[in-house]
């Protein structure tokens, strides 16, 4: 009797080990057919080709944008969809978003750049951006009891849309105050360039670093100095 009872479940011990072996292969079957797995399926990863200015909108196919899994795999462009930005003429960098479509989840946002054009080579190749350097004279008697507000024409020839892109810097030069330097301001008003020198400003030289990027066609403009003279 207990040779056919442990018989008995020997024999449900292999048919249950035969079903559950079977389930597992009909998932991997499932899952192969699909072509995506369980593993893997969050979208982690993308990138984007770089565009040359050319005076349109330039957007990039879906298929141009390489998305990736967990896995490090390639999305194929019928599992994610992309919000592009209007307009993405001008030269710059811009946000591209990505939602990953079932099987796959998750979101992510890459960047696109649209380089400045060539500076030769087409009907496109880059302008020079025009520069003048220029020195403005500051009384020391003007910033004894308040700061001065110096505006001037910015002598950086560039287009429109560039001059947020544009930087200062300013530095003490010929033995002039640091925190003097620290304090000076500066930025563009329009077609002027602001500088406020800082009540009680040291005598000295402060020397005023413009930067300009490049832009569409405008070639980078890399330093033109302004200098305040407070004397």
């Amino acid at each position: 009797m207990k040779s056919i009872k442990k018989a008995f479940l020997l024999v449900l011990s292999l048919v249950t080990l035969i079903s559950v072996m079977a389930l597992s292969v009909s998932a991997a079957d499932a899952k192969s057919s699909t072509g995506v797995g369980d593993a893997g399926k969050v979208l982690s990863g993308a990138t984007a080709p770089s565009i040359t200015y050319n005076g349109t909108n330039q957007t990039p196919k879906k298929e141009d944008l390489q998305v990736k899994d967990a896995n490090g795999n390639l999305i194929p462009a019928e599992y994610f969809e992309v919000e592009w930005p209007k307009d993405m003429t001008n030269s710059g960098t811009y946000e591209v978003k990505i939602k990953a479509l079932p099987p796959y989840s998750g979101e992510y946002t890459v960047k696109v750049t649209v380089k400045a054009a060539p500076k030769s080579g087409s009907k496109y190749a880059q302008k020079v951006v025009t520069a003048k350097k220029k020195t403005i004279n500051v009384k020391a008697a003007q910033v004894k009891k308040k700061a001065k507000t110096v505006k001037t024409k910015f002598q950086v020839k560039t287009p429109k849309a560039n001059k947020k892109n544009v930087t200062f810097k300013v530095k003490a030069v010929k033995k002039a105050n640091k925190k003097t330097a620290k304090k000076i301001k500066v930025q563009l008003k329009g077609k002027k360039m602001q500088i406020v020198v800082p009540k009680k400003a040291k005598k000295g030289t402060y020397k005023i670093t413009v930067k300009v990027p490049a832009y569409n066609y405008y070639r980078a403009l890399k330093a033109i100095t302004y200098k305040v003279v407070v004397k």
